[in-house]
């Protein structure tokens, strides 16, 4: 039986995303929203679990809510 090393048999999986508007990003691969979102030094990027670009936006904004307090 041939083994291979696992890096040439199976290709690594490139997360691109691509920016919508301010702090809302789609990866391009599934088509979800992403949030960016920075606190405390920290950047946290946080799914929004939508496809759908108004409902992402208007998560985005409870989202911001939410972390600005």
């Amino acid at each position: 039986m041939k083994t291979e090393a696992l890096g040439e048999t199976k290709e690594a999986r490139k997360l691109v995303f691509q920016q919508v508007v301010e702090n809302l990003y789609r990866l391009e691969m599934s088509g979800g929203y992403y949030a960016l979102v920075k606190r405390g030094g920290k950047q946290f990027r946080c799914s929004l679990k939508t496809k759908d670009r108004k409902l992402a936006e208007r998560r985005l904004t409870e989202l911001r809510a939410k972390w600005a307090t």
